[in-house]
């Protein structure tokens, strides 16, 4: 139990946000929302809306240590992208040349603080052994986490129980971890097909099995590929503003090909 004077040292040290990256920084400007310590954000979109590329982006542009958890993507994929942000080359040309170059590519990411972890069905004891493992090696915790995604995370080996609530277990385990130890948990979710439109940022309503109780804040995403845009909204946001019907939004430009992104224009309204 911490007295309210004791708790204030606990919550500048947990509730601070990570560290700004000029293409989202419309996020922090305009809609007020950005990622923090402590808290757990779900950045949430149909198939192919970036989210991943989003995470992967924000991680190596934050300059941070992080644990990446990618059940979703192959080390082939991920690495591929991570380079293709780095370089600005086609992921696609990364893919090729890194059979012919590995060397290259090797000194290219030789000082990236990300940590990934490939295991294609993750459990919440995987995560929870690879944690123990980077405090192990690095006698601290990594400053962010990525569960890239949640959909292909069980809570237990063989779980009996269903889909919807092993999700909603992980992530009351998600919010205990970054509680008690400070770590910004970024979970990768999606958002329901059948009735939306994958251009535009769904409602909180959408998020596939309703787990938006849980986490402190929830990013719905929205890409239209016509003109290489990223529509951001904040539709959950304990710490500020917020729009559950994602009407209002902030324009992020993608570059699919290098998997990056640059900042745009203010907040659109839909």
């Amino acid at each position: 139990m911490w007295s309210a004077a004791r708790a204030v040292a606990k919550a500048a040290e947990t509730g601070q946000p990570l560290p700004d990256v000029p293409a989202f920084h419309r996020m922090q400007t305009q809609l007020g929302a950005w990622p923090m310590r402590g808290q757990t954000t779900v950045i949430a979109a149909q198939p192919g809306g970036h989210k991943s590329g989003m995470a992967l982006y924000m991680c190596d542009r934050m300059d941070v240590n992080v644990l990446y958890v990618s059940g979703d993507s192959d080390a082939t994929t991920m690495i591929a992208r991570l380079a293709a942000i780095r370089t600005g080359s086609p992921v696609s040309q990364v893919r090729t040349n890194l059979e012919t170059h590995p060397g290259y590519y090797e000194d290219i990411l030789a000082d990236s603080k990300i940590r990934f972890v490939f295991d294609a069905t993750p459990t919440l004891t995987t995560i929870q052994h690879n944690l123990d493992a980077y405090v192990e090696l690095f006698d601290a915790w990594p400053d962010v986490v990525v569960i890239d995604n949640l959909r292909d995370v069980s809570y237990t080996s063989g779980s009996a129980t269903s889909e919807y609530g092993d999700w909603r277990a992980l992530m009351l385990e998600f919010k205990t971890l970054t509680r008690e130890t400070g770590v910004a948990a970024l979970v990768l979710h999606h958002t329901l097909e059948s009735g939306t439109d994958p251009t535009k940022p769904s409602s909180r309503k959408f998020l596939d099995g309703k787990i938006s109780q849980t986490p402190e804040m929830v990013l719905s995403l929205g890409f239209d590929p016509a003109v290489d845009e990223l529509y951001v909204s904040v539709v959950k946001n304990r710490s500020g503003r917020a729009d559950a019907t994602a009407s209002t939004w902030c324009t992020v430009g993608v570059l699919p090909e290098s998997s990056s992104f640059f900042s745009k224009e203010p907040v659109s309204v839909y």
